[in-house]
Formats: C-alpha cells, structure tokens, sequence
C-alpha cells in the first residue's frame, strides 16, 4: 500500500484543490496517513497570496525536509499556488531537499507524478521535477470524487474559477486566469453527489461568486444557480462566500431573501471605503453604491419576522497611500454600519502587482496600528452584538461533540457563523422533538444563554 500526508494551506478554495486531489490519490490506490504516522510522500498544498502565507508553507516545508531527513517521509511534492507562481525561486532555495513541483493546473499529473517519483525513488536527482502547466482558456475544471478533508455534514462547493476584477493588490488573475464559470447541471452534479455523502450545509466559493455565468451568458446568473441547487433533497443550508458587491442584482437579493435553504449571511468583502483609496486598489464600486447596497440587503432581507442578515466584510489597512484621512473614514464606516462579522487585513506588497510599485508605502509600524484599531473596535461591535443574541431562539448546525473527557457539550454555529472563520455556539445536550438524541451534523434550534467573547453559550431548544 502506497501512503501519503497531505497538508492542506490556505483558503477553501485550495482546499478543494487538495479534496480533489486527494480524491485521485486514494482512488490510484494510495492510502492517506494521519500527520505523525511515516508515508512515502508528503504532499504539502501551498499558498502564496500574501507574504504571510509563503513564510507558513516554506516553515511546513523546512518541516517536511526534517521529518525526510528521520526517515519518516520518502518523498516530498510541493504543489498548488507557490510553485505556480515561484517555481524556479523554491527549486533555487530546497534543491534536491524537495522531490516534486506540481503547480495550481498540473492537477491531471499528481497521481503520475507520485507515482514516478516512488518507481525512481533509488534513484538520485540532479533536481526537482515541475509540473507547472500555464493557465488554462478553456471551461471551468468540474471536481469529481472528492477525499473530503471536512466534516461529513458540510462542504465547500466552487462554482468558478479565476477572476476578471484585477484588484491592483491581487495576483489571483495572473495565476489562475480569466472567470470560468461552472455550467449549473455540473455543478447540480457535484452537491447531489455531496449530499448523498452527507453533506447539509453547502458553502459556496470563488474568487467572486457574484460573477457567476457572466462568461457564459453575458448575465450575472447566481440568482438561477441558488433557485436550482435548492430543490435538491437532503440539502438544507446554502451560505454565500466571496461576493463582490459590484455585481448584486436585485433578482439576487430577493432570492436571498425569500429562499428558506439560504441562509441569511452574505460575506461581502468591501476592502475599504475611501473613494480614492478604491480607485488605487482598482475596487468598484464607490462608497455611495457599497452604502447604498448593505441598505438594500439589510432592509429586504430582515424584512418581515424571518432570520436577521449577518452581515461579513474583509477590509485591508496600510494601502500605498493611505492617509490618516482615509483610515479615519474606513474607521468612521465601520462604527457606523457595525458589520456582525469583520476579517482585518495589512496590505503585502506583492511582487509584480501594480500596487507594490505604487509611491507612498505604508510603514510596518503605521500599518500595525491601524490593523489594531480596527480589530479593537469590531471586538466592541461583535461583543455587542453577541449580547443582543442572549435570549434568542437561533438555528443551529451541531459540529462536534465538546471533548472526549466531557461529552455534554456540543459545539455548533449559528446560521450567522461560516466554518473556520466564525465564532461557535456551546451547548448544553438536549433531545430532538422525538426525544431523540441531538446528533453531529443536525440542524435544529438553540436558545442562546450567553456569550463567551466571540462565541456563544446555549441549550437545544
């Protein structure tokens, strides 16, 4: 039996990268080994989307190599987003030291490849082999048997690949392309096959999922993918990731609004809000139109007695040229729209983006300042919001039981809470309403009892 360690890093739409991968790994007969056990190749799913995502795939790297040194591992390939974009730089840094490149869309070659490797692994190399295939023109790759890296009741679902925005800060398009959408009967495809494994609740990603079917009808289409993928039986939550507030439609927002299987969350990253500040970034729209859209989505969707919207942003502080003015705006705005979730970023000058050779850097010092003030006051907001909860009746998704040494707690979100990226809910066991036991991926519905910082305290209604 051929074995293997697969480290995954990185957003979820890498993540799929690794499902998939692992998917073909496991069907070419390679059995998936838990982290401290010995494999003959370790394969290490890289990020490079900001500086601090290359220092943590070079430290699991230099990880990797110490481990290959003991003898734990045979072979090390490296694959993903870095060596598709940096390929020549690591083979320059490891050397021999790593046995493998396979970039973001030499994905068809990674059971070759390992498999290569493993019949030549007496052999000594003068260097590392690379797969680093050019982006791609054609449709949207489909993700077929997936080795789910998840917990059974929920998964993330891409609908599209690449991106057309070309933010000046983002090296997205220059990796992985142009926007290709998924066609809606491959994509309907791929969930009927997740929800027959188990799957609940659907997470739906790309590098922009408003975008969705502009390329292949000329019409932002996401509106008809959500009405089609809710009719599928066995599925009940779908949360909207990554939505560009460019391209909301009204016939979008009223789905959303309507549609019981969407939950109301909509992660809506608006980077900043200073007009000249978006205009550097290569962001649209402006200030009015993004304060004109979260009215919109805050007023049509918490109309009525139904669930209220959670509302997430991303914003990035220490743009080149930032002033003092316009951090102080991006800090009125945020006191004002009180967004329930909030994700900070300092800008990283990324290599070949027009941004990182804009004049008027930002200090590390300034930037780190301004970082903490923002995460100081959404602390404030979230704390807040968190005690308007207590006392509220909220649906819920149970994801784990508390710990082997005290198994009356379940840990679940709340509708308004994404995984990984939100709080939790920890709950005081309860029945069903047939006095059945709550089970590890059920929805049902909690009373809140209290908050815990980010977090919140409740029991099965």
């Amino acid at each position: 039996m051929k074995t293997i360690r697969f480290v995954s890093l990185g957003c979820p739409k890498n993540l799929v990268d690794s499902e998939v991968a692992l998917g073909s790994l496991t069907q070419a007969g390679y059995q998936v080994v838990a982290d401290h056990e010995p494999a003959d190749i370790c394969m290490i799913n890289t990020c490079c989307f900001v500086k601090d995502a290359r220092i943590e795939s070079s430290e699991i790297i230099d990880q990797a190599i110490n481990l290959k040194k003991d003898g734990q591992y045979k072979k090390i390939v490296v694959s993903g987003c870095w060596p598709q974009r940096e390929a020549k730089s690591i083979r320059k840094t490891y050397g021999r030291k790593i046995d493998a490149l396979v970039g973001v869309f030499g994905r068809n070659e990674i059971v070759n490849t390992c498999n290569q490797l493993l019949k030549n692994a007496s052999k000594q190399r003068g260097q590392s082999t690379a797969v680093i295939t050019p982006r791609p023109h054609e449709a949207c790759r489909t993700d077929p048997t997936r080795w789910r890296i998840t917990p059974p009741h929920y998964a993330y679902l891409r609908i599209a690949e690449g991106c057309d925005n070309h933010c000046t800060y983002c090296v997205i398009p220059s990796l992985h392309g142009r926007y290709r959408s998924k066609p809606i009967k491959t994509i309907v495809s791929e969930l009927q096959s997740l929800v027959r494994d188990g799957v609940r609740e659907i997470n739906i990603i790309a590098q922009d999922t408003t975008s969705y079917g502009q390329d292949l009808s000329g019409l932002q289409n996401l509106h008809v993918l959500l009405e089609r993928i809710s009719g599928i039986n066995g599925l009940q939550w779908i949360r909207l990731l990554y939505t560009h507030p460019a391209y909301f439609t009204d016939e979008l927002i009223e789905v959303i609004s309507r549609n019981k299987k969407i939950v109301k969350y909509v992660d809506l990253p608006i980077q900043h809000i200073s007009d000249s500040l978006l205009k550097k970034m290569g962001r649209h729209p402006g200030r009015t139109a993004i304060t004109e859209l979260i009215a919109r989505l805050r007023q049509k969707i918490n109309r009525g007695s139904g669930p209220e919207l959670f509302l997430r942003t991303s914003v990035i502080v220490g743009f080149p040229g930032e002033t003092e003015n316009d951090f102080q705006t991006l800090l009125n705005f945020l006191k004002e729209t009180k967004f329930e979730r909030l994700g900070a970023f300092q800008y990283s000058a990324e290599p070949g983006t027009p941004a990182a050779r804009l004049p008027r850097q930002v200090p590390a010092k300034v930037k780190q300042a301004r970082f903490d003030a923002v995460m100081q006051l959404q602390q404030k907001i979230a704390f807040a919001k968190n005690k308007e909860l207590v006392g509220r009746k909220l649906p819920v998704i149970i994801d784990r039981v508390g710990s082997k040494q005290d198994r009356t707690i379940l840990i679940g979100r709340t509708y308004g809470d994404a995984p990984e990226v939100d709080g939790v809910i920890f709950l005081k066991p309860g029945t069903g309403k047939k006095n059945n036991p709550i089970k590890v991926g059920q929805i049902t519905t909690a009373t809140v009892t209290g908050r815990q910082d980010y977090d919140l305290q409740g029991r099965i209604s």
